[in-house]
């Protein structure tokens, strides 16, 4: 994904936030820079599109398993489309990967995670990922291993409606949610 902190075309400011994403900085400076922009009452002056593909960025490519998870959380407060697209394109950096990988491998052992931003992506991906799903194809070349995904399982798939019933007791409300609109989603 390109990134895009260079200055708004129409008032040559740069976002301050979009300044501390970079990989130079430290993972709690980068920390900040995640938080400020999913911040929605925060008065940022680049548009809501360059401000998500910041963050989609960050979660796919950076390093610290913390500044991935608040950006997910940031993603989230900027609208559930956002979490939609991107389960759509880890699903397709798993699959250019390894055409034979299972995305669902990797958004199972995410609902395992101890941040709750990853279960929350886990459970969305287990009810919107199917094995022949393709969707959000991207240049995100290196997402599943950069967010933490590992390497994909050869094995078989998961039981994706068993594990999304035991996310029904998690702790936090969006995961809940998630996995109960993805049971319903597989048919339980």
């Amino acid at each position: 994904m390109a990134d895009d902190s260079r200055s708004d075309r129409r008032t040559g400011e740069r976002p301050q936030a979009f300044a501390l994403l970079d990989e130079s900085n430290d993972a709690a400076t980068r920390l900040e820079g995640v938080e400020a922009l999913g911040n929605p009452s925060s008065s940022m002056t680049g548009s809501e599109r360059r401000i998500v593909d910041q963050l989609l960025r960050v979660v796919l490519t950076d390093d610290d398993p913390r500044v991935r998870a608040e950006a997910i959380d940031a993603l989230y407060f900027h609208g559930d489309r956002y979490i939609e697209e991107l389960v759509s394109r880890v699903a397709a950096a798993v699959r250019r990967r390894d055409a034979a990988a299972d995305p669902r491998i990797v958004f199972a052992r995410w609902l395992t995670s101890d941040e709750a931003a990853y279960r929350m992506v886990g459970a969305t991906g287990l009810g919107a990922v199917g094995p022949s799903d393709t969707r959000g194809a991207s240049d995100v070349a290196s997402a599943s291993s950069s967010a933490n995904a590992g390497s994909p399982d050869t094995t078989d798939p998961p039981d994706a409606t068993a594990r999304l019933r035991e996310a029904f007791d998690d702790g936090d409300a969006r995961v809940q949610a998630r996995a109960v609109r993805s049971d319903a989603a597989l048919g339980g």
